[in-house]
């Protein structure tokens, strides 16, 4: 079988086989029989995936900054090596542990102040009730007001707006408590910053998807849900409600909230109404296995949107993969994490080169994909469904996700596809390991080197997801975090022209929602921004702190921890009007305090994350734990142009 990256090398019969057998359901419905079974549509929100199966990425938000301890906005120390780790309440050295294991040892100063304790207290102590209480319902929707910043100035690269989505419903149709969030209904949350007046205009709405409104107006759960809260066949249960809560595009004008497993839903940029379910001016299709991805990736050096769909076919044990590869915004970059200087509506997604359909064996779960010169890069773990299970699904027993089960004794495969479509996708067996966020992958001296989240440290077996369902409790109520697998930023370095890989971990802690400086996606970059978690055991928590990986010097890597009951979201970066290095920039993530159940936008310096905020945006109503967002630079209306849009809008206000 040709490789596809030249024509005197092969890959062995052997080696293309060890693709696995699908994960993805990308459908809207699902026939069962040899004859009728024909499709399966599951609608993977993969990315919300990570944040709840390994230590969720807990999204949140911090309290009102006049109500925060001095102590969460002190710096912390830089990340150790080889240091030895002190234990809790200790005086001396403190160590935050290491983030690579050729790092060099570099120890910060012991707290001197009962309220820098924290600093010490860190080792796995996060507060679980408060981490817990980020999983309820939105409280209410905000219609736009204005709030001032808090702690320092604001950047003036700051001008633009940035988008959040997240899963904010977590009741069905008749009131009852959601088993898994990622089933729960999308809000964006929408920040319009002004520097020069240090204020910001926010808002926050559901996306009013038409399953959403039929479920409101019956109060009953009308469609099924993909990770729980199952419905017998005869009963719904074949029609997967698209939730529209995983993240939000930002292209060429226009505002979609994305989901995987359905199409994309259009915003009003500046009101955040629901305009209704759309096929991207006609690139996707209106048949039940016609998705867009929740994960599209800007390759900045052809200032291209690449979109994605997959659809894993059980009975034939294939996965075709569909690509887009879209003219970006015009003014810059403007896709995911970009920073141009946009308007509403410039026109039709445009096709730089037409759409293109590769189908590699096995049952792929694809939430995200990384982007090359040359290549689409795509992971797939050893999962497969399994056809024992589907009574129980038929009946409405179980959801659909309890029919994967997960084989550790298989590789994960990376197909590689050339972006022109020439030849066929080529298979490089690595170890076993989920990765359903990637950084960044770029191509350099013959290699390809992908940066991503690795999840290790699964048990096969039947609804890996959710081994131990237990009768009225939600799957965060039951998990343990130690027990869970673990993620860390990992590079996968292949050799094009003999498939052959090594493996480095470049975070030690549990980490995941992995960024990079937007201007170097698909080309060579140093700097990772992450969410990673307090332990420094080797053991699973929740993502709580913010960290900066230098791939190139461990030693100079970094960590900024909150206090036990704050949770990060996920990093966003803005580059820096004029920089000239990579970290020139800011990071932006929404923090949640538990203790308070409050939120706030949080500002970093992303060459000194370690120092803390240098500014922060307290919000009027708490957003629960969340998921992807976008920045949108240069999109700054008044608060009287949003008002103006929302006139005639209905709030749902407190329910």
């Amino acid at each position: 079988v040709g490789c596809g990256l030249c024509c005197t090398k092969s890959v062995s019969e052997e080696s293309r086989a060890c693709v696995l057998p699908p994960l993805v359901v990308a459908g809207n419905s699902f026939r069962a029989g040899l004859d009728a079974m024909h499709s399966v549509r599951l609608p993977l929100l993969l990315g919300p995936l990570l944040v709840l199966l390994l230590g969720p990425a807990a999204e949140g938000f911090t309290s009102p900054p006049s109500q925060l301890r001095p102590s969460l906005y002190q710096p912390s120390a830089r990340i150790c090596a080889h240091a030895p780790l002190s234990g809790r309440g200790g005086r001396g050295r403190i160590f935050l542990g290491r983030l690579r294991a050729s790092s060099v040892v570099e120890d910060g100063t012991a707290p001197q102040t009962q309220e820098d304790h924290w600093l010490y207290a860190r080792d796995g102590g996060y507060d679980q009730e408060a981490f817990l209480r980020g999983f309820n319902t939105a409280a209410r929707e905000d219609a736009a007001y204005e709030q001032a910043f808090e702690g320092g100035p604001v950047p003036k690269e700051l001008l633009g707006t940035y988008y959040r989505n997240g899963h904010c419903r977590l009741e069905d149709g008749n009131g009852d408590r959601l088993r898994h969030p990622f089933d729960g209904d999308g809000m964006v949350l929408g920040i319009t910053i002004d520097p020069d007046s240090g204020t910001a205009v926010v808002r926050n709405r559901w996306v009013r998807t038409e399953q959403a409104e039929a479920e409101k107006a019956a109060k009953k759960p009308l469609f099924a849900r993909t990770f729980g809260n199952a419905l017998p066949w005869w009963d719904g249960g074949l029609t997967f409600k698209n939730v529209a809560n995983t993240a939000v595009m930002w292209h060429k004008g226009a505002l979609y909230a994305l989901w995987e497993g359905g199409r994309p839903h259009e915003l009003d940029p500046l009101s955040l109404e629901t305009k209704g379910e759309v096929t991207l001016d006609g690139n996707v299709g209106t048949g039940v296995t016609d998705t867009f991805s929740a994960h599209p990736r800007l390759h900045a050096a052809s200032d291209t949107l690449i979109g994605f769909s997959y659809f894993g076919n059980p009975v034939t044990g294939e996965t075709p993969i569909t690509f887009w590869q879209f003219e970006n915004a015009e003014g810059g970059p403007a896709g995911p994490g970009g920073a141009g200087k946009p308007k509403e509506k410039q026109g039709k997604l445009t096709e730089k080169r037409p759409k293109q359909t590769h189908t590699v064996p096995g049952f792929a779960f694809v939430h995200d994909v990384a982007v090359t010169d040359n290549f689409f890069v795509v992971s797939n773990a050893p999962v497969h469904f399994e056809f024992s299970q589907m009574p129980r699904w038929i009946a409405g027993a179980q959801p659909i996700m309890d029919c994967l089960n997960y084989d550790e004794t298989k590789p994960t495969c990376l197909h590689l596809m050339r972006r022109n479509g020439a030849g066929v996708p080529v298979t490089v067996p690595l170890d076993p390991h989920f990765a359903f966020h990637h950084a960044n992958a770029y191509e350099e001296d013959g290699k390809l080197i992908l940066d991503t989240a690795a999840y290790t440290g699964h048990k096969g077996g039947v609804g890996f997801l959710d081994p131990n369902p237990q009768p009225g409790l939600t799957v965060y109520e039951r998990m343990d975090l130690e027990k869970d697998p673990k993620s860390r930023i990992t590079r996968y370095t292949v050799d094009l022209a003999t498939l052959q890989f090594t493996k480095e971990v470049l975070c030690d802690r549990y980490s995941e929602f992995p960024v990079i400086n937007p201007r170097c996606s698909g080309s060579r970059h140093r700097y990772v921004w992450a969410l990673c978690s307090n332990r420094r055991d080797g053991k699973s928590a929740a993502t709580q702190a913010l960290c900066k990986v230098d791939t190139q010097d461990g030693g100079r890597s970094t960590i900024w921890m909150p206090d036990p009951w704050v949770f990060c979201g996920e990093p966003e970066f803005v580059p820096k009007e004029g920089g000239t290095e990579e970290d020139d920039g800011f990071i932006l993530t929404l923090l949640y305090d538990g203790k308070r159940d409050s939120s706030e936008l949080a500002v970093f310096d992303a060459s000194a994350v370690e120092k803390g905020p240098i500014t922060r945006l307290p919000l009027r109503t708490a957003v629960p734990h969340g998921l992807h967002g976008t920045w949108v630079g240069g999109l700054a209306p008044s608060l009287e142009e949003i008002q103006r849009r929302e006139e005639g809008a209905t709030f749902l206000g407190r329910h």
